[in-house]
């Protein structure tokens, strides 16, 4: 009976420990498993974290290339501008710059002052009617208004005077009426005394007669200088309506064959 119950328990005893033997194998196995998954999950974590750092790598490295590139095409396109820029201003600059003027003879010198007085009878007659309008005693609107008719007439005058010298008419403005016709322009535009206006006026346009004088007086000798005696004679026809122009202006100021002139109009207001 003892060594059946002895024999019981080696029995039990072996086979305890068969199952923990098995229990124990079957333990290693699965944390072998187990092992084996994790290093293969953390290789494939790994690897997936190279190649996504590879790829941010490529991508940051593409962005940078294309930034670079966009950068140096907007950096090409802005110095092309810029150069375009430069080109037409210094071609707006030469365009506006006066070329030089070469004068080899005394004709060359008659050119220039004939085209000079046709772009100031031009501004005259764009000029004559405002100052007109703005004059208020009859006589010297009477007066400007008979002088704009003349300013035509001498303005063909000239045309006819050009085709007489021959060659080509040099394109000239006449700065110096431009600053005359701008100051009379002050006083058309101005407010307050009617007769102080129209003296302000009067003086005006003598200033501006007495340019046209000396420019046409410069040409009359120059052209019978030059032995162009038509030419002569046509310039002095328009000088001795810009001498009568300004005579009659200041008879009107002082009073002259009229009763009452601007001028004393104007002092006694």
């Amino acid at each position: 009976m003892a060594r059946r119950r002895t024999a019981a328990k080696k029995t039990s005893s072996g086979a305890r420990k068969a199952a923990a033997k098995k229990t124990g194998g079957a333990r290693k196995s699965s944390a072998k498993k187990t092992t084996a998954r994790k290093s293969t999950a953390s290789r494939k974590t790994s690897s997936a974290r190279k190649s996504s750092a590879k790829r941010a790598t490529a991508k940051r490295a593409t962005a940078k290339k294309s930034g670079a590139k966009r950068a140096t095409a907007k950096r090409a396109t802005a110095k092309k501008s810029a150069a375009k820029r430069s080109t037409a201003r210094r071609k707006a600059a030469a365009a506006r710059a006066p070329r030089r003027l070469e004068l080899g003879s005394l004709r060359d010198v008659l050119m220039d002052q004939l085209a000079v007085l046709r772009d100031a009878e031009r501004q005259l007659v764009q000029a004559l009617p405002k100052v007109a309008a703005a004059a208020t005693h009859p006589r010297l609107r009477e007066a400007i208004e008979h002088h704009h008719e003349e300013t035509r007439r001498q303005a063909q005058r000239l045309d006819t005077i050009f085709s007489r010298v021959g060659g080509r008419a040099p394109s000239r403005s006449d700065d110096v009426m431009a600053a005359l016709v701008a100051d009379a322009e002050r006083f058309v535009e101005a407010r307050g005394d009617d007769a102080s206006r129209d003296a302000a006026l009067i003086g005006a346009a003598q200033r501006v007669e007495h340019h046209e004088i000396a420019a046409y007086g410069t040409a009359r000798t120059l052209a019978d200088e030059l032995g162009l005696d038509e030419v002569r004679d046509l310039l002095n026809e328009t000088l001795d309506e810009e001498s009568n122009a300004d005579t009659l202006l200041t008879q009107i100021a002082t009073g002259g064959f009229f009763r009452t002139g601007v001028n004393e109009a104007a002092a006694d207001s």
